[in-house]
């Protein structure tokens, strides 16, 4: 046998195959363990606010996912309530901190994020069905 049989090119890569979930979209999940009573209605939320803006639903999640309740309102349908822990395990370490963070990531959408409660207000009020 000649040097030449022994030495082998490398084989060809194989083309990546297609990512079969590409196009089915995001999926918005409930990470925050401290409040699992109010843990649909943000679901349902993520969905309303997602069919109007996507980001904002992003950035509900985002707020949702450090700290914060859905509490009832008569005039807002729901408001978002921020969870204050001074150690930043459960919530927001203060009031200023969620201003500044939280609340400054929805100010860009504020009549959506009304809109969306006002609508989840009327879904919760109807059964959530």
């Amino acid at each position: 046998m000649a040097l030449y049989d022994y030495i082998q090119p490398e084989p060809p890569i194989p083309p990546k195959p297609p990512d079969l979930f590409a196009g089915m979209g995001y999926s918005f999940e409930d990470k925050y363990p401290y409040s699992p009573n109010d843990s649909r209605l943000w679901l349902e939320l993520f969905m309303i606010a997602s069919s109007i803006n996507h980001d904002m639903a992003v950035r509900l999640e985002y707020v949702r996912n450090t700290g914060a309740w859905l509490v009832a309102n008569q005039q807002w349908g729901f408001i978002i309530q921020p969870v204050i822990d001074p150690a930043g395990v459960t919530g927001w370490t203060s009031l200023d901190h969620y201003n500044a963070e939280g609340r400054h990531q929805l100010s860009v959408y504020s009549q959506q994020v009304v809109q969306a409660l006002q609508i989840l207000r009327r879904k919760f009020d109807d059964g959530l069905k």
